[in-house]
């Protein structure tokens, strides 16, 4: 019996152009933790604390939110990987239609759920819309 070929396998040859990107490209995650970690720092700056990340709000399911305010039941994501020149996991048809199944189930589960893009984040309006949601002001 010879060794079968994984090289002509397509999920081989998937597997192994995901893992070479260029020296210059990140990996979706570490993108979108940039600016997750942005989004805590400002967050904090304006005297917002009160907030849990990676927090998982629905019992018996793996979604994950970025941010949390459970005693105001919302919920934050950060879409890091929107503007990346490969395609991510949220600018694919399956990323989205999960992303959507990720929010309603929130929803139907009594959550305000907010969203923002990385250049929302950096522009500071998503540090002002979750403040409004939270019914606080910052200056």
């Amino acid at each position: 019996m010879s060794t079968p070929n994984f090289k002509n396998l397509p999920e081989f040859n998937k597997r192994r152009r995901k893992n070479n990107r260029s020296s210059d490209e990140q990996p979706v995650e570490r993108q979108a933790s940039r600016w997750n970690d942005h989004l805590a720092t400002r967050l904090i700056q304006v005297g917002i604390r009160d907030f849990v990340r990676e927090y998982r709000a629905i019992p018996g399911r793996r979604y994950v939110w970025d941010f949390a305010f459970p005693e105001q039941k919302l919920l934050v994501e950060v879409q890091g990987g929107v503007w990346m020149r490969t395609r991510s996991g949220h600018s694919t048809g399956t990323g989205v239609r999960r992303d959507c199944q990720k929010l309603n189930i929130a929803t139907l589960n009594g959550w305000r759920s907010l969203a923002f893009t990385s250049d929302l984040v950096a522009n500071d309006e998503a540090v002002y819309v979750i403040a409004d949601a939270l019914g606080r002001r910052v200056l």
